[in-house]
């Protein structure tokens, strides 16, 4: 009877953790047993193999077949040698990071190795942002987070379809500005100084102030007073270098203003003089009325049973 044989052929370069294919085929009497050597280490046999048959591998080296055996007992040596070999693992790295006040940004730096172009997700711990067919092994990203996050590498794959291996991170550390609040006092009078700001910030203290406002306004502490009417901006620094900026407006209430009628007198010596005042206009709250420097104060606009004089 004719010895089988068993030539093994194929070969492929793969993904580390990928497999690859080779081919037998036999001569003699199916089925079959075989042992390959890879390496030239035997491996366990295998049984009840039909002609051909595709023997799936997973690791690089050298494939033989050191014999075969068909189904008459009969035995040979193997013919042939494949070899399978690995692509090198791509490999990722984040780096960067930074201690920013929020609105600032950074530059986060990816770095890769293998075969480009390069497909990669990155995340913040929130959000994956996917990066498909990259041509260099360098990608620079700049970020502007709002709240403190961790920068990773999520994925990698490289033009050879490989995945990655992936290492690093960048931690984005956030300082939040000073929050502001104003309380405003406005002008009693019209054109008086009587304005103020009660200016509370809360964060990183201690603060700086810088106040800026109408006629050359300056000042540097939190609150102000003696203020004229108009528009008072603020710029606060806290001490981590973070800064807030607002504005607000002290107001003023009109002129005093008031219409003046007067009555004379039409004999000799009768206090039967009048003045009404009516129709005021301005300042704030209720008005009250005076005829005498301010001496003597009453909530009605009229007077009557007047002496001839001047009134003020």
């Amino acid at each position: 009877r004719p010895r089988p044989t068993a030539i093994l052929n194929g070969g492929a370069t793969i993904c580390e953790g990928s497999n690859a294919s080779l081919f037998v085929d036999f001569t003699g009497t199916g089925p079959y047993a075989l042992t390959y050597a890879l390496n030239g280490v035997p491996q366990p046999q295998l049984t009840n193999l039909p002609d051909p048959y595709t023997l799936v591998v997973t690791q690089a080296g050298l494939y033989s077949i050191t014999d075969v055996t068909d189904a008459t007992g009969c035995s040979n040596i193997g013919f042939g040698t494949a070899m399978v070999s690995y692509y090198p693992r791509p490999t990722g790295v984040i780096s960067g990071g930074a201690v920013l006040c929020r609105g600032a940004s950074t530059t986060l730096t990816m770095t890769f190795t293998g075969t480009p172009p390069y497909t990669f997700i990155y995340s913040d711990g929130t959000t994956q942002y996917t990066v498909p067919n990259y041509p260099n092994a360098v990608y620079t990203v700049s970020v502007t987070p709002s709240a403190t996050s961790t920068y990773i590498l999520v994925s990698l794959t490289d033009g050879n379809l490989c995945s990655g291996s992936l290492s690093g991170s960048a931690p984005v550390t956030i300082n939040q500005p000073p929050d502001l609040s104003f309380i405003n006092t406005n002008l009693t009078c019209n054109g008086d100084n009587t304005g103020a700001i009660d200016l509370t910030a809360t964060g990183n203290s201690p603060f700086g102030f810088a106040w800026t406002g109408p006629g050359s306004f300056t000042a540097n502490t939190e609150d102000i007073s003696g203020l004229a009417a108009g528009t008072y901006n603020v710029t606060v620094t806290d001490t981590r270098g973070c800064v807030s900026a607002g504005s607000t407006t002290v107001t003023q209430p009109g002129a005093l203003n008031a219409t003046l009628t007067s009555t004379n007198i039409f004999c000799f010596g009768s206090p039967e003089g009048t003045i009404t005042i009516s129709g005021a206009t301005g300042g704030s709250g209720s008005f009250e009325y005076t005829i005498d420097g301010g001496l003597n104060w009453q909530l009605s606009g009229n007077f009557t049973g007047l002496d001839p004089g001047t009134y003020d």
